[in-house]
């Protein structure tokens, strides 16, 4: 039987296996079975630290995944939330383009509701109060648009609001206490109507981004048109026009003044007609409203049975006398056709095409006034005057020259407190 030798682990000497001491340094000798337990001991240990680092691995992935779940959750109720405030947002697009103005305010507000940091519904429906001329509505919006969303749109939206209120402040403050407000919408006798404000309009006029006013007052056989602009908080006259209606030298007359917006041009436009027994006289004007109020274009024809006289801004294109010259059908017509053809024309470069300014009658010319059509969404009626009493387009009952009646189209009293 081979006898077994213990090694020394302090100096590598061989001793017999029952030594319990190095024969050659002393040094006790281990045993054999308290190697394997110190191993075992070790192996427990790497066991149990393993056993911990895959707890901590798995809390961490553990942790991770719920992580990636709670940023999915988020996702997927921010692409929800998203998705419903867009669908609201073309919904009320809708209900705007048609005209619905409460049914989109309803449904902006709904938008608002679902995504308050999103500005683009306040800008919206704060056009729609301006549409509506709720103009401190529209103010008080674009303020909570500003508190929740914030933004540079805001801001410049909030800016030109903001004039809207100031010209309201100033048609209550200082244009009615001034001139008063006038009677509408009667037809009476012209001693009995009371004179002043009858219409006011704002609106970018200059496409500077702040917006203007424009007023129409009546008082004392005038009509007069103002333009105001604000600056720094403040509202300034820019400029203003005087139309005299000479009501007591005719048997009847109308009068309107409208807006019509053309090739990205604003223009004011007056058009005017005088009915006296055996005739009449037509004026048609075209005024740009940037800074002041500009006579552009004025085309003006009297004609009675056997007499014309035609102007294109005050110049004379055409005229007969017939008493004169010897009354000729056809040299009478065909002056009177060209004429009014040129002028008709004339002011197709605002907006009025010819047709609408030209009466036809077989090969008989007439000329007419401007009037607005309400239908063209490019045209704002401003006001309307009347005197006499009209039995039809072209036939007035001679016997009532003195009534007048004035009528407004842009609602002014509901804005007055």
């Amino acid at each position: 039987m081979e006898e077994k030798n213990r090694i020394c682990p302090a100096c590598g000497a061989e001793n017999p296996e029952d030594n319990r001491f190095c024969e050659a340094c002393g040094c006790e000798l281990q045993s054999e079975a308290a190697a394997p337990a110190e191993e075992s001991s070790n192996e427990s240990s790497a066991k149990s630290l393993s056993k911990k680092k895959k707890l901590l691995i798995g809390v961490v992935l553990g942790v991770l995944v719920v992580a990636a779940g709670v940023v999915g959750v988020v996702k997927y109720l921010d692409s929800k939330t998203s998705a419903e405030y867009n669908a609201k947002l073309s919904e009320a697009d809708n209900y705007l383009e048609e005209q619905e103005y409460d049914k989109a305010e309803t449904a902006y507000l709904q938008a608002i509701d679902i995504e308050p940091k999103k500005e683009k519904a306040y800008l919206q429906v704060a056009d729609v109060y301006v549409t509506q001329k709720r103009y401190d509505d529209a103010e008080q919006i674009l303020q909570k648009g500003q508190d929740q969303a914030g933004g540079k749109k805001i801001r410049t939206k909030l800016k030109q609001v903001q004039p809207y209120g100031l010209y309201d402040d100033y048609l209550n403050d200082t244009i009615v206490p001034d001139i008063g407000l006038a009677d509408l919408d009667e037809l009476k006798n012209r001693s009995q109507l009371k004179q002043g404000l009858v219409s006011a309009e704002i609106r970018d006029f200059n496409k500077d981004e702040i917006p203007d006013m424009l007023t129409v007052a009546y008082a004392d056989e005038k009509i007069t048109i103002t333009l105001y602009t604000c600056k720094d908080d403040e509202v300034t006259e820019l400029d203003s026009v005087e139309e005299k209606l000479y009501l007591s030298d005719v048997e009847a007359s109308k009068v309107d003044i409208f807006l019509n917006e053309y090739e990205d041009q604003i223009y004011l436009i007056q058009g005017q007609e005088f009915l006296y027994i055996d005739g009449g006289y037509r004026e048609s004007k075209a005024f740009t409203l940037d800074g002041s109020i500009e006579l552009q274009c004025d085309i003006a024809g009297s004609e009675d049975v056997m007499a014309y006289t035609y102007q294109l801004n005050g110049k004379t294109i055409a005229d007969y006398e017939g008493e004169e010259e010897g009354y000729d059908e056809e040299v009478y017509r065909t002056r009177a056709n060209k004429a009014i053809n040129t002028l008709a024309k004339a002011m197709e470069d605002y907006g009025i095409s010819a047709d609408r300014l030209v009466l036809k009658e077989d090969s008989y010319l007439s000329l007419k006034r401007a009037k607005c059509n309400e239908d063209d969404p490019t045209e704002t009626y401003i006001s309307h005057f009347q005197s006499g009493v009209y039995i039809s387009e072209d036939q007035i009952d001679v016997l009532n020259g003195e009534k007048f009646r004035m009528e407004d189209k842009t609602d002014v009293r509901s804005r007055i407190k």
